[in-house]
């Protein structure tokens, strides 16, 4: 498995964690949700949005460490359409 579906995975099950623990929450103790957090704000406003500003940001941290981390060795030498360049039994390379 390369590293950036590792990382995919990893990221699904923090999401997954903190989305089912607001699931559970829900079903099992629905008066929590009732508690005011912040001024005008209960527990099921406050979790709902820092479960959306979780994904967006789990989302950029993701994009930039797919962007910025090194290929693994299964993708060196290939090109960008998953090819290895080579045309008709040669590569691209030998015919410069």
């Amino acid at each position: 498995m390369n590293r950036n579906a590792r990382m995919g995975l990893i990221f699904f099950a923090v999401y997954a964690t903190v989305y089912s623990v607001f699931v559970m929450l829900n079903a099992f103790f629905p008066s929590t949700m009732d508690w005011s957090v912040m001024p005008g704000l209960n527990l099921a406003i406050v979790y709902g949005l820092g479960l959306i500003g979780l994904a967006f940001l789990m989302a950029m941290l993701y994009g930039w460490l797919c962007s910025t981390g090194t290929p693994d060795d299964s993708t060196k030498g290939r090109l960008a359409d998953g090819s290895d360049g080579e045309i008709g039994g040669g590569s691209i390379e030998a015919r410069r």
